[in-house]
Order: structure tokens, then sequence, then C-alpha cells
């Protein structure tokens, strides 16, 4: 009988390691990190007007030049949405500096009095941002793209653009990040680089911002690695520390099957085998969400989250059932 269950916790412990060497190969990407593309002129930020009752005239685009000391001529750029292509005027961009392409000119400079960089229009009518799914590309003069950025679940992109699945931010939904004076969801923020200019190519470059900032740097919160620390390597651990929780759940259920086969006392082991299962579909929801968009969404949270907690108070009430049986027996 000893036998049988050294060879059951080997296999479990087995399985374990398996797993986890698995997700150090899945997340190394992750772990050690991208490499920062040479981008020279990236979209660094996004504002959608999302409160305002005709947004499309109130919306602008900040690109920033990456170039330290080069000067970037944009002759013959375009912008490109779900809706169609508009070019941009040309354009010089100075070394690390700003432009504002915005939907109207006379509009961002009456929403911006006395702003004083550079601002321009495109030449063609601005087809408006969807604030909920849409995508943005920056094309250069050879029509190639550039940049590219998209929120919800944008479909219908180009074929040259690979988009974000379903990327954990969007304009209109999700958590609240500022409260007006009504104590209401203000949700008229934009997406906005962590870091000014620094281009992974993954949704985590982005944040809604709360406080949309034209022409002006947003420092990093973290350092990279400090991002690092705090995300990539905490997704890991997290996910590590769910598998051994489940497999000490799992080890329990064993013990109060062993319990129950000496002293012909119920323990429901069965029940506490199956309990920690949400443990599991919570990681497998966690690894979806952070290897496909660096973070989950507000539906796969719910869904996740819920699954976790009532995993815990199954595995509670059961183990104190367990807990007063045992005690009743080796006490009485």
């Amino acid at each position: 009988m000893i036998q049988r269950y050294r060879f059951v916790l080997e296999a479990i412990a087995t399985v374990l390691i398996a797993g986890i060497i698995g997700v150090l190969i899945a997340f190394y990407g992750r772990i050690i990190g991208p490499k920062e593309q040479p981008t020279p002129v990236v979209i660094n930020e996004v504002y959608f007007a999302y409160l305002a009752n005709d947004p499309a005239p109130h919306q602008w685009i900040e690109l920033y030049n990456n170039r330290v000391s080069e000067w970037m001529r944009l002759q013959g750029w375009r912008l490109e949405t779900s809706q169609g292509q508009v070019r941009l005027p040309e354009m010089l961009l100075p070394p690390q500096g700003y432009a504002i392409v915005a939907s109207s000119r006379e509009q961002f400079l009456t929403d911006h009095p006395g702003y004083p960089g550079l601002v321009v229009s495109p030449l063609e009518a601005w087809p408006g941002l969807d604030p909920r799914n849409d995508f943005l590309i920056l094309r250069n003069a050879q029509g190639d793209p550039v940049d590219a950025l998209n929120w919800g679940q944008a479909s219908g992109g180009p074929g040259d653009v690979r988009l974000w699945n379903n990327p954990a931010f969007a304009p209109g939904g999700g958590v609240p990040w500022l409260l007006n004076k009504d104590k209401t969801v203000r949700n008229d923020h934009s997406l906005e680089r962590k870091v000014v200019g620094r281009d992974l190519d993954l949704p985590q470059d982005f944040m809604r911002q709360p406080f949309p900032s034209p022409g002006t740097v947003n420092p990093p919160a973290t350092t990279r690695a400090a991002q690092l620390l705090l995300i990539d390597w905490t997704n890991v651990a997290s996910f590590a520390g769910g598998i051994l929780l489940w497999v000490a759940f799992v080890y329990v259920a064993l013990i109060a099957r062993r319990f129950e086969a000496l002293t012909h006392q119920r323990t429901f082991w069965q029940a506490m085998l199956v309990a920690p299962s949400g443990i599991l579909v919570y990681n497998i929801i966690q690894a979806y969400g952070f290897l496909s968009r660096g973070a989950m969404n507000d539906r796969e949270k719910w869904w996740g989250f819920s699954f976790l907690f009532g995993s815990a108070l199954l595995c509670t009430v059961l183990a104190y059932i367990f807990r007063r049986r045992a005690r009743r027996i080796l006490e009485g």
C-alpha cells in the first residue's frame, strides 16, 4: 500500500516538474523580454474623446520621433483605421520630438489653448476611431507599416499587420480609472505608451491614461528590471504556485481516502479530489491571458476569479468536515 502511494506521489511530482519546465519554456519570451524594436516613429498616444457627443472632431494621435539626433521627414505618410486611410501633410519631426495629428486642428487648439507644439490635420476627412474596437496603423510613403496598435476585438485588419487578440484595455469599458465629482465612471482617457517611444510590439507597451497629455512626457512607472520582477516573474510564480496548491489539495484528498479506508468513516475524499480543479481552471485562464496579450481582460478575470473563489470555498468546507471527523475519531 505504501509503495502504491509512493508511486502516486512520484507521478504527481513528475507531472509537476514537467509542468513547471513547460511553463518556463512557454514564458521564455516574456521572462527574457523581447528585443526593443528600432521603430523610428511611433504612435505614442491616442485620444478617443469617448464622452463627447461627436467624438471624431476631438480625436487626436500623438507621434514621437525615436531618433536621438536625427530629424525625421514624414512625406507621403498615412494613417489607417478600420474605416480607411488618410494622408498626412509633410512634416519634420525633431529628434525625440512630438507631433499631434488632430482630426481637426482648430478643434484641438480650442480644446488645448496655447499648445506650443506641432499640430497638423490629415489631408482628407478624418474617418474617426471607434473607441471600443478599432486599429490604428502608421504607414510610410512606401505603404509599409511603421507602427500599429489595436484595442478591443478589432477585426478586418490588413494582412501585413498582426493585430493583438483582444488586448486587456478598452477605452469604453473595464476598471474605472477616474471618478468625476458625481462619482460616476469617467472613461474619457487615452492610450499612452508606458515608456515614451519604447516599442516591444506588445499590448503592455500601452496603458490607459486617465489624464491625456498631448506632447508631454509620461515618465515610466517602472524600469524594465522592475517590470520583469513585478509583472513577468510574478505571473510565472503565480502560475507555479497555483499548480503547487492544487497538488497539495490532491495530497490531502489521498490522505482522506486512506483515513476512510482505515476507519470506515466517510471523508468525502472524492469531492476533495475534485474541489481544487477551479485552481487549475484559473491557472489556464491566467496563462492564456498572459501569453496572448500580457494580462487578463475583464471577462477572463471574472471567470478566473469565480472559479478560484468557488474552488477555495469548496476546499475550505470539505477540509473543515474532514478535520471534525478525524478529530472526533482520534479523540474518541
